[in-house]
């Protein structure tokens, strides 16, 4: 029976739900990655469950005793070394199939945590696209003591660029975008950010704060990596399909991006970031809420209010 499109919260829960099984009897055991990688960004548009909708399924799924979670044997516990399968999977074949992903897991781990082989080379695509349209004049990584990936001047305004080129979607309460709030608004810059992924949520968010996001829907590697990657992809092994090689060369959707819909909009967003700078300075400086020490239950007390003050009223991450 073909699962139904969701019209509602719970529907979108109960989808993820569905597909969560279908997925865990085929491959056995996977992490939130992998999961994420086969619901949030694959199969039809229309029922493609975002990443914190899957997060409630899996709750739900563990909470009724459907699935179990096992941990990757001498590897530090974490989102990416927890596991998931289904009861009648656990231990085994469940345990030997995590033994089997640790191979490509431990190798992409490698590649992501080094700098030239993963993080640089987005930065570096960035940089070569902003490139391409002459009326941004580069003006160096500020500020100096926490600098953003780049700044730009455009027509007197000041932007500021930060790029995440990892698995993780961005979403409006990540210490990352209250980091580049930060940094933005010791420099008096305009935000964009340049990341694989960028909920629907955060978009709405970012609509409201002046904030630009461009999603490039790929996590590079450099070049010279390429050949490492094969297993990184395959449907069967971790199935990072949107893994990919790039050298460090203008993009063509980010050029457009760069070239069009960031000029015609710099007006429009400098107003809003103008407005809602007292908001900002308020969470991002004096709670500091790109703190990596913070609790999740004060990161969630502070959401409630962020976004009760800019929407008016509490806001349900149904998107």
């Amino acid at each position: 029976m073909a699962l139904q499109t969701p019209t509602s919260y719970a529907g979108w829960v109960h989808l993820a739900e569905a597909r969560l099984v279908n997925i865990l009897e085929v491959r056995i055991a996977a992490n939130i990655r992998q999961l994420e990688a086969k619901i949030s960004e694959s199969g039809p548009a229309d029922k493609r469950p975002q990443p914190h909708i899957v997060q409630v399924a899996l709750k739900n799924l563990i909470g009724q005793g459907q699935v179990k979670i096992l941990y990757a044997k001498r590897e530090a516990k974490g989102p990416d070394t927890r596991f998931y399968t289904l009861a009648q999977h656990y231990p085994e074949p469940a345990r030997k199939r995590v033994a089997q992903l640790m191979v490509p897991y431990r190798v992409f781990r490698m590649l992501a945590n080094t700098e030239e082989y993963c993080a640089a080379v987005l930065e570096d695509i960035v940089r070569a696209s902003f490139g391409t349209d002459s009326r941004y004049a580069f003006t160096g990584k500020l500020p100096t003591d926490r600098p953003l990936d780049a700044t730009y001047v455009f027509d007197k305004s000041r932007i500021g660029v930060e790029v995440k080129n990892h698995r993780e979607w961005i979403y409006p309460m990540t210490g990352e975008v209250w980091q580049m709030i930060a940094k933005c608004l010791a420099l008096d810059a305009l935000p964009v950010l340049v990341a694989r992924e960028i909920g629907y949520l955060t978009r709405a968010v970012f609509a409201q704060l002046g904030i630009m996001g461009f999603a490039f829907h790929r996590q590079v590697f450099h070049p010279d990596v390429a050949h490492l990657l094969v297993d990184i992809q395959h449907t069967a092994r971790l199935g990072y399909k949107d893994v990919i090689a790039m050298p460090a060369e203008p993009y063509g959707p980010l050029c457009v991006f760069i070239q069009s819909a960031l000029p015609a909009t710099l007006g429009a967003n400098r107003t809003k970031w103008a407005q809602r700078r007292p908001l900002l300075e308020e969470f991002a400086i004096t709670r500091n809420l790109g703190s990596k020490d913070m609790k999740d239950t004060d990161r969630q007390q502070h959401r409630a209010e962020f976004m009760g003050a800019l929407f008016g009223h509490a806001v349900e991450e149904q998107y």
